[in-house]
């Protein structure tokens, strides 16, 4: 709720100081609050100051890591349940909380913590669900996980990474090339010979 708030909040400011669009303004400040660095042309020399402070109080507040975004418990809760350990009222449910749980036998205490610093608890609990582009990071791997998603899963389906245009290039040569190479048996290879069983393609 607090990172819907702001978010709200500095993309409506955004659109009245800069005169964005609200697509443009919400690209903007995602990036802003993710601190990714990544702009579609707001930012720059001539850039107005109230504008630049929006951008500013949006990156200091993604900086201080205020809000936790659990974009990860559903798919989390979705692994624990295919192994069997809970039950879900809905389960399909991939935006499930704690409190979605309809039966816990095994009596499994959560903790919620962000996604990027779960590797780093690890020691301080039984088991994590560690996600995997953080795991890699981490020196983890498939082979040594305990449990990881079936690949049919809904999680997996879901968060699987997409490749989009924007209508106008989805004709575009070098869009088409793109495509052809990310979903090429060479790129499958190249997959497969740098991350191992770690990074699996979708396709």
């Amino acid at each position: 709720v607090t990172y819907l708030t702001v978010f709200t909040a500095g993309t409506l400011l955004l659109t009245v100081t800069s005169g964005a669009t609200l697509t443009e303004a919400m690209f903007e400040f995602a990036s802003s609050l993710g601190t990714v660095g990544l702009s579609i042309g707001l930012t720059g020399p001539a850039t107005n100051a109230a504008t630049l402070l929006v951008e500013i109080a949006g990156m200091l507040l993604g900086r201080l890591e205020i809000f936790i975004v659990f974009t990860g418990v559903g798919s989390a809760l979705l692994l624990l349940q295919q192994e069997k350990l809970i039950t879900l009222k809905d389960p399909d449910n991939l935006q499930a909380t704690p409190v979605d749980i309809a039966k816990n036998p095994h009596n499994i205490k959560f903790v919620e913590v962000e996604a990027a610093a779960v590797a780093r608890q690890l020691q301080d609990v039984d088991f994590a669900v560690i996600n995997g582009n953080y795991a890699i990071e981490a020196g983890m791997h498939v082979k040594d996980a305990l449990a990881v998603e079936d690949k049919d899963g809904k999680a997996v389906k879901q968060y699987a990474n997409y490749i989009v245009t924007t209508p106008d290039k989805k004709d575009d040569a070098r869009v088409k090339a793109l495509v052809k190479v990310l979903t090429s048996d060479d790129f499958k290879k190249y997959l497969s010979k740098t991350y191992d069983q770690d990074v699996l393609p979708a396709f």
